[in-house]
């Protein structure tokens, strides 16, 4: 059997959204939530919560729009003056303490976005944006069972945060624990349809699961993307497991029009000889 199926690496991180964390806008967005006991204790927590609260005046809508424009800018000096602003009249604003820590995240400064997501934690312990967060700096620094455990809390945080869905689900793919694979990237697919590679690896689990027919339908879905990953991926499904060569070649001649990547070339030129080597038995047969 051929199955070379190219995963998309997913490391995803989550930034700042005025407007809650559904992944229709994008794939980063900001989750904010408190995750408390029951009991007496969870009485403690809340009004021990109001109390700090109450100590800063609450940022307007505006302030943290605007931070998150200027957030796209990755200009430095910008970013912490208009943080700055916003900190001053509450030091405990989660959503621009995340921001600041993947700015830093983003520019492969790991030690200062740490200190960041750590503040946030610090605030709130279930803050699921930061756990995300905190879960893609073990991803870089090969820590995997490290970060598994960051994206289950942040998701036990808020169970549909995208982020920590598809970076978890990708996780198991790797290790092709196809069945634990589906069940995270099917719910991160449910949120956010169009993310390619959240949908490519979702199709790539119901491979594994043997789930043909609606892997298919998402590479349908994906129709008009012109990622290779994603051609390359259904030729694969249409070539071995459907047997329908013509349909298999006619994506694979796509590719190499559109890419020169020579590990996508390798395995499309791999996929054209199992091709070729399968039907002379089947008409040596």
């Amino acid at each position: 059997m051929f199955r070379l199926f190219y995963i998309m690496g997913l490391v995803l991180t989550l930034v700042l959204s005025g407007c809650g964390h559904k992944a229709k806008k994008s794939s980063r967005v900001v989750d904010d939530s408190m995750d408390f006991y029951d009991g007496e204790e969870e009485e403690v927590k809340d009004s021990k919560k109001d109390r700090k609260e109450n100590l800063h005046p609450s940022v307007s809508d505006g302030s943290l729009k605007s931070f998150s424009r200027i957030l796209q800018t990755n200009d430095e000096d910008k970013i912490l003056d208009e943080a700055s602003k916003i900190l001053a009249v509450n030091p405990n604003q989660e959503k621009v303490l995340n921001g600041i820590g993947v700015f830093y995240l983003k520019n492969k400064k790991q030690e200062m976005a740490r200190y960041f997501f750590k503040k946030v934690m610090d605030i709130n312990p279930n803050n699921s944006s930061a756990l995300n967060n905190m879960g893609v700096i073990a991803i870089d620094n090969k820590e995997e069972r490290k970060a598994m455990e960051y994206f289950k809390k942040a998701i036990d945080a808020e169970n549909d945060n995208v982020a920590a869905l598809g970076n978890l689900g990708t996780i198991y793919l790797k290790y092709e624990d196809y069945e634990k694979a589906q069940e995270a990237l099917k719910r991160a697919y449910s949120y956010d349809k169009s993310n390619i590679t959240i949908a490519n690896n979702y199709a790539v689990a119901l491979t594994g699961n043997n789930q043909i027919g609606k892997a298919l339908d998402i590479y349908e879905d994906l129709a008009k993307s012109r990622n290779v990953s994603v051609q390359l991926n259904e030729a694969i499904l249409w070539g071995e497991f459907k047997q329908d060569f013509v349909k298999a070649r006619e994506l694979l001649n796509k590719i190499r029009i559109i890419t020169t990547d020579p590990v996508i070339l390798k395995k499309v030129n791999d996929l054209s000889k199992w091709m070729e080597s399968k039907q002379k038995k089947n008409l040596q047969g």
